[in-house]
């Protein structure tokens, strides 16, 4: 049975005459993982994204543990996470289009650098 409640949600990759073709920048850093690394390769697939930071953790995939005899538990990934080109994320992460890292003096001024580029690139598309 299918239980997919609103069919316009039943078939994924449907043209969209209406989709936003603005530029769109998504920060990343090594803070970003699980989820938010698959979701960042699937906003890669988009047109008009570009990815501004760090390589992520590359910590993504489902948790799988193993109960130890004496009481530990051996904690591993147990699904391999793959870019649509064949490529590993698990332990690589994803790299930015544009490498952007806070510096001491960011830091210390308040700034976020990441931000700040992600804006500059933002009103360049404008």
């Amino acid at each position: 049975m299918d239980n997919i409640i609103d069919k316009t949600y039943k078939f994924a990759g449907k043209n969209n005459p209406n989709a936003y073709k603005g530029q769109v920048v998504v920060l990343i850093n090594e803070y970003t993982q699980s989820a938010a690394e698959l979701w960042a390769m699937i906003f890669k697939k988009v047109p008009n994204v570009i990815f501004v930071g760090s390589q992520t953790a590359g910590a993504d995939g489902n948790k799988t543990s193993i109960k130890m005899t004496d009481g530990s538990e051996l904690i591993f990934s147990g699904l391999g996470i793959y870019y649509p080109n064949g490529d590993e994320t698990q332990r690589i992460g994803i790299q930015p289009d544009i490498f952007v890292r806070p510096t001491v003096e960011s830091i210390r001024d308040n700034q976020d650098l990441l931000l700040l580029k992600a804006l500059e690139l933002i009103d360049q598309k404008k």
